[in-house]
């Protein structure tokens, strides 16, 4: 590059002319987007890694008249081939720099505070900025604009806009391209391999009034690499301070306010560190930085805002990774807005009350662009008088606190309504269920728990045991706090209980009346049971003859047991189930059976030894002999 370029004067009330500016750093700083170990390898030393040189010209220029708008532009041939631009390769490269010397005679160009992305990966997203800081403190507005090209002397030649490509244009010249036109903060998501331009158009204002434009013309190399590039955060974190928080990259901050934020970057590759750069102490004089961290990497970022800055003010924060050769660089924007005082101006940090009546709610207020002798007045009907002070701890009210605050000295006066609010109670819903039986475990206990701040922390008295629900409980008293996230607590007290432990005993006991047989019964008698407990009645006593046959038995009458005279007589009878059921007899024991002597024999003077046995048989004729196995139910009586 020659030490010395010319620069197009153009006037809008004067004759085009040219001016030379001499180079500041002759050959060229290298400003290659490569890891430190790879510099001696890029092109700008005879290597083969992509190489980028940043040439810095200066020089004073004098026009001739100051009653017009003056653009001053530079040429240089020629472009790369590029994917977005029409045959770009025949193109010169051009900028320009439009001075209103007609509406300001005096005037200061934004200033760029970072050399452009020169690399990005395919597929990856980027994030660059464009910003530009203004020393007189002019409001800027970024926009995508056209690239260009130029023909003939620099003086006297035309510049005109570029054709793009099916798919491009001036506002879209790579993919997914989004740019914040107050930050000057842009985003690209590229997917497609090569070279793009992409143009950036920096409008300058005071008080409204365009006072100058200009031009950065930059080319981004789109390239296949397997290195994830830094992540950058969509906002800053853990805000505090004065000052307020606007949005994701926005703060406003009156003179006097401060604030403190997060900015943390990251990378998907684990052995990659990070590295920083900003431009935080040339934008924000006095601001705290500090780093904490490699991967992920923390900005720590601290400052009070001062009378007499420009009303916004952009920092840039460019990290770049230890990838080698080439790294993966990426951006964040912040925007600083600092308005001027014009009256007095106030902020109040207020704290609900932690708990439902717990009156330990607060109101703090701030005041600035005053004279800082105040006088605080707090009013609410409800709760009486309040201490005039700039930091009161104060109850939940179903009313606003009213706030006047009075600058002493200007008489100046500022309000504002404040409202303490409180957590609903903590309330607990719930059910029992008993335990079953006198000594058993299985009483459940279930709740619910509604108010207060979740989550909540549950904690039962003979238990270590984090549960809103119990189960498997024995008869007893539990108790339950339960705990919410802000350390309210709500105590319930629950009582499992059980019926009596069964207390019974056997009455009687009767074998089966057959061998075999399932007749047999015991007879318990309780006097506490649990469940329902099985009991049995019997009826009135009844009376039949069974059987309605006749045999004559020496002149008596069938049923006589005995027969003429013979004491040793010895019969059998047989009943039938049937005839037994339609006689009403049910299944169980028999314990009363009788035998009627329907005529005495006049032979036979009194009958004794009479003895009854009893059976069960499958039989149903019995005149094969006397059936064996029997049992007693009415042993020999003599009498």
């Amino acid at each position: 590059m020659n030490n010395n370029r010319n620069i197009g004067v153009i006037g809008s009330c004067f004759l085009n002319t040219s001016a030379t500016v001499s180079v500041v750093n002759p050959g060229g700083t290298e400003v290659s987007q490569v890891c430190p170990s790879a510099i001696n390898n890029t092109t700008c030393n005879s290597g083969s890694l992509p190489g980028l040189l940043r040439f810095t010209y200066t020089g004073t220029i004098t026009v001739p008249s100051t009653a017009c708008n003056v653009t001053f532009r530079y040429a240089l041939a020629n472009r790369n081939t590029t994917v977005n631009v029409t045959n770009s390769i025949g193109e010169q490269f051009y900028i320009e720099t439009i001075l209103n010397l007609s509406t300001s005679s005096t005037n200061s160009s934004p200033q760029f505070a970072f050399d452009p992305i020169a690399y990005a990966i395919q597929g990856q997203p980027i994030t660059f900025n464009f910003g530009a800081t203004d020393p007189d403190g002019d409001s800027l507005k970024y926009s995508l604009v056209g690239a260009k090209g130029y023909n003939g002397s620099i003086a006297f030649g035309n510049s005109s806009l570029l054709g793009y490509e099916p798919g491009y244009s001036a506002t879209s010249p790579i993919q997914g391209i989004t740019l914040n036109q107050n930050t000057g903060a842009a985003s690209a998501l590229p997917t497609v391999q090569g070279n793009f331009i992409v143009v950036c158009k920096v409008e300058e204002f005071d008080n409204g009034v365009l006072i100058g434009e200009m031009i950065r013309d930059i080319q981004i190399v789109v390239v296949s690499d397997p290195n994830n590039i830094p992540t950058a955060p969509s906002t800053f974190t853990n805000f505090s301070g004065w000052a307020d928080s606007v949005d994701q990259s926005t703060i406003s901050a009156y003179p006097g306010m401060d604030f403190c934020i997060d900015i943390t970057f990251s990378d998907n590759d684990a052995s990659d560190s990070l590295s920083l750069v900003t431009n935080l102490s040339s934008v924000l004089p006095g601001a705290s930085l500090s780093l904490t961290g490699t991967n992920p990497l923390t900005a720590n970022v601290c400052w009070t805002a001062t009378a007499g800055m420009p009303v916004s003010n952009t920092v840039v924060f460019n990290v770049s990774d230890s990838a080698c050769p080439v790294s993966g660089v990426n951006s964040y924007s912040l925007n600083v807005l600092v308005p001027p005082c014009n009256g007095l101006v106030g902020r109040v940090r207020t704290q609900d009350a932690s708990c439902a009546g717990s009156c330990d709610g607060w109101a703090k207020v701030k005041m600035f662009c005053g004279s800082g002798n105040y006088t605080y007045n707090w009013v609410n009907t409800n709760v009486g008088p309040i201490p005039p002070d700039d930091s009161v701890t104060l109850c939940a009210s179903s009313t606003q606190y009213n706030l006047v605050v009075t600058d002493n000295v200007t008489s100046e006066v500022y309000s504002r309504a404040v409202s303490i609010q409180e957590p609903p109670s903590i309330s607990i819903s719930s059910s029992t269920n008993a335990a079953s039986c006198g000594g058993a475990c299985d009483g459940t206990i279930s709740t619910i728990v509604t108010g207060g701040t979740p989550p909540f922390n549950y904690s039962w008295s003979d238990v270590s045991s984090n549960t809103p629900n119990r189960s498997g409980l024995c008869a007893g008293t539990y108790g339950l706090t339960v705990t919410d996230q802000k350390g309210c607590s709500q105590f319930e007290s629950y009582t499992i209980v059980s019926p009596p432990s069964i207390d019974a005993s056997v009455v009687s006991v009767s074998d089966p009346l057959c061998a075999g047989g399932s007749s047999g019964e015991v007879a318990i008698e309780s006097i506490v049971g649990c469940g329902n407990v099985p009991s049995s009645t019997c009826s009135s006593l009844d009376t039949a003859q069974v059987g309605t046959g006749n045999i004559a038995l020496a002149g008596d009458n069938y049923p006589a047991i005995y027969g003429a005279t013979r004491q040793a007589g010895k019969h059998q009878m047989i009943y039938t189930a049937s005839e037994l059921q339609a006689q009403g007899v049910e299944p169980g024991p028999i314990e009363e059976i009788g035998f009627d002597v329907a005529t005495v024999s006049p032979f036979a003077a009194s009958y004794s030894s009479f003895e009854i046995k009893m059976s069960c048989t499958s039989a149903s004729d019995l005149s094969g002999g006397f059936e064996t196995g029997l049992g007693t139910v009415y042993n020999p009586q003599f009498g």
